[in-house]
C-alpha cells in the first residue's frame, strides 16, 4: 500500500514538474522544493566565513589576498540564496578593509520559481565610495536558469563557479563541458556542501528514515560520494584543494525537524505521510535533546577544481 502511494505521487508530481520548473530534465524531486522554499530559506543552515575564505583564496579571488579587482562569479542552483547572501556578505565586509577599487558581479542562477524569487527579495546588492574616493560595487543579479542552460553568459568570461548544496542534483561530464565553456582559462570551479554529521548516532537515525522515503533514487551528497563520477576521465578540470570545517547548527526543536522536512523527497510528500515523519524526526530529537534546546552538528566540505 506505502508503494503504491508512493508511485502515485510520483507519476502525478512528474506530469506537473514542466509547470514549476524551467527545464523539465531536472530530477522530478526537484518539485519538492517548490513546495518547501519558506522551509528551506528558515531552516537550513549558513556557510562558515571561514570557508568561504578558504574558497576564494584557492580560487585566486579573495579581496585581501589577490590582486584582482573586477571579479565575474556564477552561482548554479543558487536555492533561496542564502549561500548568495553568505559571499556577498564576506565580500562587503572584507572589501571595507580594502583601499579598493573593487566591482563583483554575482549571477545567482535557479531553475525553481518559488526559490529564485527568495533571492529576488534579498537585498544583496551594495554600493559605496571609501575615503580615498574608490567605488566598491557587490552586485548580484539573479537569473533563472539550470546547469545546462546558464542564462546568457559569453565564452570564457566567468572567474568562478560556485554550486553550493547543489552539484550532486547536475553532476555530469555535459555539465562540466558547459562550465568548461564559460570560464576563463585560469578560472576555477567551487563546491561546497553543509552535510549533516552521520557520524553521531542520532544524526544517522534521522537520515537513514529520511532516505526511506527516497523512492526516486535521488543521489544526495551526504549518504553518497557518487558526484565525484562525473570528474573520472574527463580532461577540463582537476582539483586543486578541498577542506572540511565542523560546526553545529543550535535552535528549538521545531526548527530543526524543519530542516530536514526541507529535503526534496520529503517536501514533497502527502501532508498525512509528512506528519508521520515529522513525529519520527521530533521522537528521535526528544530522546537526544529533552531540554528542547538541540544542537546538529555538520561537516561543511570544500572543494575547488581548477580549470585545465
Amino acid at each position: 500500500m506505502l508503494k503504491q502511494i508512493f508511485w502515485r505521487q510520483h507519476f502525478s508530481l512528474c506530469q506537473c514538474i514542466k509547470r514549476t520548473l524551467v527545464d523539465s530534465s531536472l530530477h522530478c524531486s526537484t518539485i519538492g522544493f517548490s513546495k518547501s522554499a519558506n522551509l528551506y530559506e528558515a531552516s537550513r543552515p549558513h556557510y562558515l566565513p571561514q570557508a568561504i575564505d578558504f574558497l576564494l583564496d584557492h580560487c585566486n579571488l579573495h579581496p585581501l589576498k589577490s590582486n584582482v579587482s573586477k571579479i565575474h562569479i556564477v552561482e548554479v542552483g543558487a536555492g533561496t540564496g542564502i549561500f548568495t547572501q553568505c559571499l556577498s556578505d564576506f565580500f562587503v565586509q572584507h572589501a571595507k578593509r580594502m583601499d579598493g577599487p573593487l566591482n563583483v558581479r554575482i549571477t545567482a542562477t535557479e531553475p525553481i520559481k518559488e526559490m529564485y524569487e527568495k533571492i529576488i527579495h534579498k537585498e544583496l546588492s551594495k554600493k559605496w565610495i571609501t575615503k580615498n574616493g574608490s567605488l566598491m560595487e557587490i552586485n548580484v543579479i539573479p537569473q533563472q536558469g539550470t546547469a545546462l542552460k546558464l542564462p546568457k553568459i559569453e565564452d570564457e568570461s566567468v572567474d568562478a563557479i560556485f554550486c553550493a548544496q547543489s552539484f550532486h542534483w547536475f553532476a555530469t561530464r555535459e555539465v562540466l563541458q558547459q562550465f568548461n565553456q564559460v570560464l576563463k582559462r585560469d578560472g576555477h570551479l567551487g563546491l561546497i556542501w553543509n552535510q549533516t554529521d552521520i557520524s553521531i548516532d542520532f544524526v544517522n537515525q534521522i537520515e537513514t528514515l529520511c532516505e526511506k522515503y527516497n523512492t526516486e533514487g535521488v543521489v544526495r551528497s551526504v549518504m553518497s560520494d557518487k558526484w565525484k563520477d562525473a570528474f573520472i576521465g574527463q580532461e577540463w578540470f582537476h582539483l586543486k584543494a578541498s577542506n572540511e570545517y565542523k560546526f553545529e547548527q543550535t535552535g528549538e526543536l521545531s526548527k530543526l525537524v524543519d530542516r530536514f522536512m526541507s529535503i526534496s523527497f520529503i517536501a514533497k510528500l502527502e501532508e498525512s505521510m509528512k506528519k508521520q515523519v515529522r513525529n519520527q524526526i521530533e521522537n528521535i530529537l526528544n530522546n537526544k535533546w529533552k531540554n528542547g534546546n538541540c544542537k546538529l552538528p555538520y561537516n561543511e566540505q570544500v572543494f575547488v577544481y581548477k580549470k585545465q
